[in-house]
């Protein structure tokens, strides 16, 4: 990875080159073709006894391990604002099980050593902004020069954290986002949701990854609930948004079924949630609730019908349907408009009692 820079030649940097000026800094030896003051001078180490020279070798080798390297601009909180502190090299630097990161403004220039431990922590921010606290608890702010070098930069945080772990994560998990989440759709996965994503897939082997799946390029469709996913990542994307992009670092059995021939202890899992499309019920539910009009606002100040509420006329219906004198109106009704005039008493009564029934009726129903 070489990181042209024609105005800043400190920072150049080339994993597969011997002759590599951030290579030199780490290591304890000398190149005849380096330049001295790009150097970064390390503390000497007691040489230990001939027999175990092949041991020293193999433990300085060790040392001097880069597995990340980028160019940032850096800022630093104090005085309660950031202030640019200019351009700085930053590494992740691996020695046995430590790991830590190294910012520096020349090989001789170290500024800050943040030491990376299973509760190290980074923020992703927006515009590619990563923060941190090092270890003076001084909060740092790097700007990267791409998303794909904050994702890189995360992922290898995340390794040296599995690395500490010795990979035994039994009962454990490791989850890193890997981009800040600019969208404003505020679509979340839900079971049964159909989704449009790529995903990276990573085996671990002797503390590094090993790629095993990759769909970072070519995005493919799928409905949650059809196996199309493992069972642990279907649960875990649950709940994510539309545009997260998540690591999660799980014990490879929750895999078996899809990656049968792994052999790796652990699986790097890098998802990408591009898009949600919701399953036609909910969408069918939504676009109801969409067309129902509003309620109607009823004021407290507003009088009361005449025929009181809805309970009062039910009340009233029922006290007039188990009055015993009820029966006897249905059969004088019935009678009367049969045209049988054959009741006791006068004529008169008669009217009087058809008089009555009608009353009675006309009261009932108000």
């Amino acid at each position: 990875m070489n990181f042209d820079d024609d105005d800043d030649t400190d920072f150049t940097f080339n994993p597969q080159s011997n002759k590599s000026k951030l290579a030199s800094l780490f290591k304890t030896g000398t190149e005849e073709n380096s330049d001295e003051n790009l150097k970064y001078k390390a503390s000497k180490q007691p040489q230990p006894a001939q027999p175990q020279q092949a041991t020293t070798t193999s433990s300085q080798q060790a040392a001097s391990s880069v597995t990340f390297f980028s160019t940032v601009q850096a800022f630093k909180f104090t005085n309660n604002k950031y202030e640019p502190q200019g351009k700085l090299g930053l590494a992740i630097l691996s020695s046995q099980a430590l790991y830590r990161i190294l910012l520096y403004v020349t090989k001789t220039q170290p500024v800050a050593t943040i030491r990376i431990s299973q509760d190290f922590k980074i923020s992703l921010q927006k515009n590619n902004y990563v923060t941190f606290y090092d270890e003076a608890r001084q909060v740092w702010s790097i700007l990267f020069d791409s998303e794909e070098l904050v994702s890189n930069f995360a992922t290898q945080v995340t390794l040296c954290k599995c690395n500490i772990l010795q990979g035994n994560l039994q009962n454990e998990k490791l989850v890193q986002d890997l981009k800040f989440n600019d969208s404003d759709s505020g679509m979340i996965v839900e079971s049964n949701d159909s989704i449009e994503t790529t995903t990276l897939v990573n085996s671990w082997q002797n503390l590094k990854l090993v790629e095993i799946e990759n769909t970072t390029q070519k995005p493919f469709r799928l409905k949650l609930g059809k196996n199309k996913l493992p069972q642990i990542i279907e649960s875990l994307i649950i709940n994510m948004k539309q545009g997260d992009r998540k690591l999660f670092v799980l014990n490879s059995s929750h895999f078996k079924s899809f990656y049968s021939n792994n052999t790796s202890p652990v699986l790097f899992y890098d998802i990408h949630i591009l898009r949600i499309k919701k399953n036609k019920e909910e969408r069918a539910n939504a676009d109801l609730l969409e067309q129902m009009p509003p309620l109607p606002v009823i004021s407290m100040d507003e009088p009361r019908s005449r025929s009181g509420s809805i309970q009062e006329k039910t009340k009233i219906i029922n006290d007039q349907i188990n009055d015993p004198k009820l029966e006897k109106a249905k059969v004088i009704s019935r009678m009367a408009k049969l045209g049988q005039q054959m009741l006791p008493g006068s004529n008169q009564t008669t009217v009087a009692n058809e008089e009555w029934v009608g009353n009675f009726f006309l009261v009932s129903i108000e």
